[in-house]
Formats: structure tokens, sequence, C-alpha cells
């Protein structure tokens, strides 16, 4: 799965996002047709996260995550398509996991 993020239609590329809403809905259907992949709504592990998490339906083994519920990478494809301070986030919030591209 390379290349895994999301890219979104220049229709929903100004839009606001404050809570999980209907947007939410039409950027995971999105994704689900680039990547013939059905997703479950955005979710934080805690509520002063900066990443959202999302889970394939009926996929196991795929750790789906954003920073800003637009581009959705896959953990262990798009790590080298991350910034280092995007990198730098997931290790500090997800330490355990971050371990494992080190």
């Amino acid at each position: 799965m390379s290349n895994s993020f999301l890219v979104i239609p220049e229709e929903l590329e100004n839009e606001e996002i404050y809570s999980y809403d209907e947007k939410d809905l039409r950027f995971l259907e999105e994704y689900e047709k680039q990547q013939k992949i059905e997703l479950s709504p955005f979710y934080k592990k805690t509520p002063n996260s900066k990443i959202w998490w999302t889970s394939a339906i009926d996929i196991f083994g795929l750790y789906l995550f954003s920073f800003d519920r637009k581009k959705i990478y896959n953990f262990f494809s798009d790590w080298d398509e991350l910034t280092e301070e995007q990198k730098e986030l997931f290790r500090k919030e997800e330490p355990s996991l971050a371990k494992l591209k080190r």
C-alpha cells in the first residue's frame, strides 16, 4: 500500500473540520474509493492527541492514521512519507509503535 495517503478532491479541500461529522464521512468515502477498503470513523486515543486514527474494516494489520483527517497514512508503508516534525510527534504520542521504525 505504498503512497496510500489520501488525496482530497478539490471540492472538499477547503472545508473546515472541527469534529466528527458528515465531512469526515465524505473524506473516508473518498479514501475507500481510492484504496478499495472500508474505513471506520476517525478517533483520537486521548483528547489532547494530535493523531487521528481510523481502522480498515475486515482487514487486519493496517495502522492507519492522520494528522489532519485529510491525508491518511499507513504506519508500515508510508513512514518515509512523513515529515521529520510528523515523525517526532508520532514518536511522542506512540512511542511503543514508533520503536518499530528506528
